[in-house]
């Protein structure tokens, strides 16, 4: 009996030691595999800068979720990952946004002249 508790704690304190030393070199356990997270833009209006705002905290947000946080973070390997999966998820955003605000600003345009000719065409507007 005495013999089986005695192995009880000695696997028990394995088990504590190798849950410790995880916990405190989990950066060597991060995970650098590509993780993607859609980011949606409806409803936004990005041709202006509130809408261009709003997706950027979205997309921050997004970031946040999959990447982490710095300061939630003890280590310093662990605050470099984060920060290197931060940098390269923005910049994987950039062409896209850019696109999309292109296509925005496009559509914008296009309405406006339409609005312009349409008010030219009335009779008693000008």
């Amino acid at each position: 009996m005495t013999r089986n508790v005695l192995a009880f704690i000695g696997l028990l304190t394995l088990i504590f030691a190798a849950g410790f030393a995880a916990y405190a070199n989990r950066a060597s356990f991060y995970d650098e595999t590509p993780r993607k997270m859609a980011v949606s833009f409806e409803g936004l209006d990005l041709s202006s800068d509130q809408g261009r705002n709003m997706l950027e905290a979205r997309i921050k947000r997004a970031i946040t979720a999959v990447c982490g946080n710095v300061m939630d973070s003890n280590g310093l390997q662990e605050q470099m990952l984060i920060r290197k999966c931060r940098r390269n998820a923005l910049a994987g955003t950039r062409p896209q946004v850019e696109r999309a605000v292109e296509v925005a600003m496009r559509r914008r345009r296009a309405a406006d002249l339409a609005d312009a000719a349409l008010q030219d065409q009335v009779p008693g507007t000008n």
